[in-house]
């Protein structure tokens, strides 16, 4: 893993470079989280062969996607403690994409890589912008996530000393897209509601309804997040 990691970075800056070599030096499982959080190449490249469903490429990561799963990786919290999350997320999304998700509410969305998320709206509305770059063909968008911390989920963590208050969700975590509209009070943003469903219930879904769509799959990413 970490001779492709290094023939894949040999065209980055200083200051990522610099991170790069760090963590080459020093790569231990435990702390693989903390280089990814930091938004750099290292969390660009796992987020990019992930969406793009690289096999080969995935091969060479598996150790660092592994670890990082493994960081996520919490235990489930006393039924008394638990609670229901409601997660966002920022960004533009293809008026393609948005398309599809209309014609599909009700239906299942797997995330296919990494995907991260604040606890705090105003930094999802940061992150999305106001539609005011006249790209016709994106559009602001925002992710309303509903997680149940009391059932057994995907691996999910929130993110220790984190600025944006940021929870991280693991690839193949699934959503039933609940509903997909403009807001009432700015119809240039798109909100899109989901929740995260178990494991078990994915199981269920797959059998019943066999496809299940690719969240995010044209999106672009968020800016400084995967």
């Amino acid at each position: 893993m970490l001779g492709a990691f290094a023939a894949r970075s040999s065209q980055i800056d200083y200051g990522e470079r610099k991170i790069i070599d760090e963590l080459l030096l020093n790569y231990q499982s435990s702390s693989v989280i903390n280089s990814y959080v930091q938004g750099t190449f290292f969390h660009r490249t796992l987020n990019y062969i992930l969406r793009q469903q690289k096999l080969h490429e995935i091969y060479l990561f598996r150790h660092a996607i592994t670890d990082l799963i493994n960081c996520l990786r919490q235990p489930l919290p006393a039924e008394e403690d638990s609670v229901s999350l409601v997660l966002y997320r920022g960004q533009q999304m293809t008026i393609f994409e948005i398309e599809k998700m209309k014609n599909n509410v009700g239906e299942i969305f797997s995330a296919a890589s990494f995907l991260s998320t604040t606890m705090r709206l105003r930094i999802a509305q940061i992150f999305a912008g106001d539609g005011s770059d006249n790209n016709p063909y994106l559009v602001p968008v925002i992710l309303e996530i509903y997680l149940d911390t009391g059932q057994p989920m995907r691996p999910y963590a929130r993110i220790n000393n984190s600025a944006e208050e940021e929870v991280l969700l693991s690839p193949d975590m699934k959503f039933i897209l609940m509903s997909c509209r403009k807001l009432h009070d700015n119809n240039r943003i798109w909100l899109l509601k989901l929740k995260a469903i178990t494991e078990k219930q994915q199981e269920q879904y797959t059998l019943s309804y066999g496809e299940t769509f690719l969240l995010l799959s044209e999106a672009r990413e968020w800016p400084t997040q995967s």
